[in-house]
């Protein structure tokens, strides 16, 4: 999971400023392939300096898709997908869902949230985590070695738990785990 990353991280990580016409909403099944597409795009800006091109392919493109049209399709107590919307066209995305983790605390996971780069710092990001998590406390595995996603959490207060594992899925990519309490 990532916020993503931009060439300027280590500039302006925190500018926020009000984002033009954005609407925050609760997705529909006719939404599976934008949200797939997004989903992709945010992947890819986040992470292609880091994973093999193998995870950027048409292949994983289409396969974001057909999982969001199988996500949106099922009902899951507890779950809450957002997606923004900005001028007419989707920009990011967030879901929280029951942890996978059975005994882990909180009970709460932040499962996905992106938002693409060229709405980084209008607040969308912020609408889509407020949106899917409101004040409760929740749970998230992050990406190691992303200082703005990272910043992002922080001033959530979302703090390191010191836990870090490899995520096979993802050809080993180092994971923390991140936490914040009830707000």
């Amino acid at each position: 999971m990532g916020v993503g990353r931009t060439p300027d991280m280590g500039r302006n990580i925190c500018r926020m400023s009000p984002p033009p016409d954005a609407t925050i909403r609760v997705p529909n099944a006719s939404d599976s392939d934008a949200i797939g597409r997004v989903h992709f795009e945010c992947f890819c800006e986040t992470y292609s300096a880091t994973l093999p091109t193998k995870f950027f392919d048409d292949r994983s493109r289409q396969d974001k898709v057909q999982m969001w049209k199988r996500e949106l399709g099922r009902d899951i107590p507890g779950r809450e997908i957002r997606v923004a919307e900005q001028g007419g066209h989707m920009v990011g995305l967030a879901a929280a869902l029951p942890s996978r983790e059975p005994t882990a605390l909180p009970d709460l996971q932040l499962a996905v949230i992106y938002v693409l780069a060229r709405a980084h710092g209008s607040g969308i990001g912020q609408q889509l985590l407020d949106a899917t998590l409101g004040d409760r406390a929740a749970a998230l595995w992050m990406a190691e070695d992303n200082p703005r996603a990272l910043a992002f959490y922080r001033r959530n207060r979302f703090e390191p738990t010191g836990e870090r594992r490899l995520d096979e899925a993802f050809d080993g990519l180092p994971e923390i785990r991140l936490v914040r309490p009830m707000l």
